[in-house]
């Protein structure tokens, strides 16, 4: 008994200035309580305007030869030159050392170099005394180059993507293309123009066409390609 009424009398003094503290903060004014303020940042308007240029990633430039070639080549020409096997700066420089190889493929940037290129092909690859079949043509293929003249190929076929919904096949019959697939959701239609001589000044023409965001060609690495 005794020892229960100390306790209580050491609790309540504990108690006491418990209540006296909370009661202190919270009758304090709004005005002690300190304010931190972070340092404003103003943005100039050439600033806003240089990050939203940048925000729309410049898309890649290509060049067309117009007269090149693409054969399919009848052997894992990267055997010949493990190196080939990627489409960098390197394997570039390589390619012109290798007979115009490029992953299972060869090709010529002119009509002119086509025989070279593929005799010495043949003979370059003859070594194991294995027949070796003539690398075969494909008409609808021609080389395109990047800004760093790395090796595409291209089948002619665009990809052409419009600010708004529009009817794909209305468009290909008034633009004299074919359509080949269109994606709805994308407001994107891929459409082929056969002739390759005009291809570039068709490009050009549908760019200025109001409707249109972006017209590109449909890449391909010869070094992904599937078989």
């Amino acid at each position: 008994m005794y020892l229960e009424i100390k306790n209580k009398k050491f609790i309540l003094p504990l108690l006491g200035i418990y209540f006296i503290n909370i009661s202190f903060i919270y009758g304090q004014e709004p005005k002690d309580t300190p304010i931190y303020l972070s340092k404003s940042i103003y943005l100039k308007p050439e600033e806003v305007e240089y990050k939203r240029i940048n925000e729309d990633v410049t898309k890649k430039q290509y060049r067309l030869l117009q007269n090149s070639s693409v054969f399919r080549a009848h052997i894992n020409t990267n055997l010949i030159d493990p190196s080939l096997q990627k489409n960098n700066l390197n394997s570039n420089i390589q390619i012109r050392k290798n007979k115009n190889i490029a992953g299972k493929y060869l090709f010529a940037f002119n009509q002119q170099e086509v025989s070279n290129i593929i005799e010495n092909h043949i003979s370059q690859i003859s070594y194991n005394k294995q027949t070796v079949l003539r690398p075969k043509i494909i008409d609808n293929f021609r080389v395109i180059l990047d800004e760093d003249d790395r090796v595409y190929f291209t089948d002619g076929s665009l990809l052409i993507t419009f600010n708004n919904q529009v009817n794909f096949s209305e468009f290909a019959a008034l633009n004299n293309l074919m359509l080949q697939k269109e994606y709805f959701d994308l407001n994107m239609g891929i459409y082929t123009h056969k002739d390759f001589s005009t291809l570039v000044s068709k490009i050009n023409a549908l760019e200025e066409i109001n409707s249109i965001s972006d017209v590109q060609y449909n890449v391909i690495d010869p070094y992904i390609l599937p078989e």
